[in-house]
């Protein structure tokens, strides 16, 4: 049998009430950053990077972006970029031809995925894949070359 005293003494509702707790409430989350504050950073990234490198970053920004492109269009237009910049002066003619040739069958390939596409615009998710990709080519070339 138990004590009395201390059954009197551990009882659930005679026991002293705590302080609340008074340690900092949750901050805020962070704020989003915007368009403008993530060209900035990159912009400053830039800035710190050889010249012909920040270069190409303003001629890559300056491309023509319509706002009714599908995925394809995004991809063909991928193309493109790749395609001008394989194609320079240091290239006989005969190269240049062949490049050419490549660079259409290569679009029509992608043409070709438009069957499958079911978005009529570009689809967030392809974006944002995009995106994450640059950057980590970005911070892999730049971390590991310079």
């Amino acid at each position: 049998m138990q004590n009395p005293e201390y059954s009197k003494r551990n009882k659930v509702d005679e026991l002293a009430v705590e302080k609340p707790n008074s340690s900092p409430s949750a901050s805020n989350p962070p704020e989003k950053m915007t368009f403008d504050q993530l060209c900035k950073c990159m912009n400053n990234f830039f800035d710190t990077r050889d010249y012909e490198s920040k270069q190409s970053y303003h001629k890559g920004f300056s491309y023509v972006v319509g706002e009714d492109y599908s995925n394809i269009d995004l991809l063909c237009n991928l193309n493109d970029i790749v395609y001008n910049y394989c194609n320079n002066e240091n290239i006989s003619k005969e190269e240049k031809l062949n490049l050419k040739n490549l660079t259409k069958g290569i679009q029509q390939i992608t043409k070709s995925l438009e069957q499958y596409n079911i978005n009529s615009t570009m689809d967030k998710r392809l974006i944002s894949t995009l995106m994450g990709y640059i950057l980590k080519i970005t911070r892999n070339y730049f971390h590991d070359k310079h």
